[in-house]
C-alpha cells in the first residue's frame, strides 16, 4: 500500500469505530505496520476528525518519523504486539462499551451455550492490569497473543489484532456484538448451557475447521 492510502485506512477505520460507539472522542488508538515502520493515531484527538498529516509514523522502537501530532500513548502496547508476532498488520485498540464492561469486571467473554462463540472463540481472555501509557499494561500481552487475536486490558478496554487493519476491526465488531448478547442473556437469567458432548462437538469443529486449540489458562 501507498503510504498516503495506509493512511486513509487508518482515518476509515477510526471514523468506522467512532460511528459505532467503539470509542469516545479521545479513546482508542489504531495502527498499521508497513515493512519496518507503524502508522498509528495521534493522542487526545477525536477519531470522526482525523486527517492524513495527524497519523503518525515511528520506527519498531517508537521513534517518530512523521506526523504533525505526537503518537497515541499507548504506542508501546502496538509495537510491543507486533514484535511478538510478525503476522500481525494491523491493531485496534477501542473502548466497547459491552467488551469493556468484561474488561472492567476483570471477566474473560466465554460461553458454554454461544455455539458462534465457542467454535470462532472459544474465550476473550482477560490480560493482567498494568497502568495505561504505560509498560506496565501489555507486560501479561505475551500470555494469549500466540493463542488468540482478542484480548481484553484488565479495567481498560478490547484488543485486536490481524493480519490487515480490516481485520481487525471486524474482529473488535464481532467480540462487542458476542458481548452484548452474553449480557443480554444474562438480563434474561442467564444461558442455557450445552452438554459437555455438545460442547466436544463444538471443539472438535473448531479444531478441525480453524485448526485452533481451547485457549489457555
Amino acid at each position: 500500500m501507498k503510504k498516503s492510502d495506509i493512511k486513509m485506512e487508518i482515518i476509515k477505520i477510526s471514523k468506522k469505530l467512532y460511528d459505532r460507539q467503539m470509542v469516545n472522542s479521545n479513546e482508542g488508538n489504531v495502527s498499521i505496520r508497513s515493512g519496518d515502520k507503524v502508522f498509528i493515531t495521534p493522542s487526545q484527538v477525536c477519531k470522526d476528525e482525523l486527517t492524513e498529516d495527524m497519523i503518525c509514523v515511528t520506527d519498531l522502537e517508537g521513534n517518530q518519523l512523521e506526523g504533525s501530532m505526537k503518537p497515541s500513548s499507548e504506542i508501546g502496547l502496538h509495537l510491543h504486539i507486533y514484535k511478538l508476532r510478525s503476522d500481525i498488520k494491523g491493531i485496534v485498540h477501542c473502548h466497547a462499551p459491552y467488551s469493556t464492561a468484561f474488561a472492567i469486571a476483570r471477566k474473560p467473554i466465554v460461553s458454554k451455550g454461544y455455539t458462534e462463540m465457542i467454535v470462532l472463540y472459544d474465550k476473550i481472555p482477560v490480560a493482567a492490569y498494568g497502568a495505561p501509557s504505560t509498560p506496565e499494561i501489555y507486560k501479561d500481552v505475551k500470555t494469549y497473543i500466540h493463542q488468540t487475536d482478542a484480548f481484553l486490558l484488565a479495567n481498560h478496554g478490547l484488543v485486536t489484532v490481524g493480519k490487515t487493519l480490516k481485520d481487525a476491526y471486524l474482529l473488535s465488531e464481532s467480540v462487542e456484538s458476542i458481548a452484548r448478547t452474553l449480557l443480554y442473556a444474562h438480563l434474561l437469567g442467564g444461558e442455557y448451557p450445552l452438554t459437555q458432548p455438545e460442547l466436544n462437538q463444538l471443539y472438535e469443529m473448531r479444531k478441525k475447521n480453524l485448526g485452533k486449540d481451547p485457549v489457555t489458562p
